[in-house]
């Protein structure tokens, strides 16, 4: 729990600090291997014949097992997904993949940029850790690479995102992964006007040549 308090920190602190490279080249694509992480082992037997609980499944704190890792092909990417907002935005579009950063001055934690299908500029930034501690992933700090999208002719960036990211697949370079976010968006507009969006999405992310 010490480990992941820290990583949690540093987290928001990158979020908060750290001025990303932006969107650049799509990397190599990632080579295959591995499979599925084992769950907890069972607990020993107690005394007076009493038993141990068994471990828990997917890590610190997971409350999915963790993900299959081998290469993912990324033609067969959904061309997008959506966020869908109240009020005047409206349907919200990011293209697949998005693209995972290198590991920000060596560490594991990498932003992840989705670009938006309005401006085809950055709409979503934010961080996530590789090789991952626990599944989902539910702290996901947003970082000051992403601009504003356009949802029908109202343009907004966004300020607040509750959910989690679910990973089904992972490469075995930790680089890309499939996974499905599930949770609440908040955007603001300049003026200051708050639009609250759901999102229930499969999300896929490829290798990219930045950090």
């Amino acid at each position: 729990m010490t480990v992941m308090r820290v990583t949690l920190s540093v987290l928001a602190a990158l979020a908060l600090g750290y001025g990303c490279g932006g969107r650049q080249m799509l990397d190599l694509p990632a080579a295959g291997g591995g499979g599925a992480a084992p769950s907890g082992a069972a607990g020993a037997t107690g005394g007076a014949g009493s038993t141990g609980t068994a471990g828990a499944i997917g890590g610190t704190g997971g409350v999915f097992p963790m993900p299959m890792v081998g290469p993912i092909d990324f033609t067969e990417a959904p061309a997008s997904f959506s966020m869908y907002c109240d009020g005047a935005l409206g349907q919200i579009m990011f293209w697949n993949p998005c693209l995972v950063g290198q590991g920000i001055g060596n560490s594991p934690i990498h932003e992840v940029e989705c670009t938006s299908g309005s401006t085809g500029q950055i709409g979503w930034s934010f961080l996530v850790v590789l090789p991952l501690t626990q599944n989902p992933e539910t702290v996901l700090p947003l970082t000051p690479s992403a601009l504003a999208v356009i949802g029908d002719n109202v343009s907004a960036s966004i300020t607040k995102v509750d959910g989690a990211l679910t990973f089904e697949r992972v490469t075995p370079d930790e680089r890309g992964f499939v996974a499905g976010f599930r949770g609440n968006v908040t955007m603001t507009d300049p003026t200051g006007a708050t639009y609250s969006c759901f999102v229930d999405a499969t999300i896929w992310a490829a290798p990219g040549g930045f950090e």
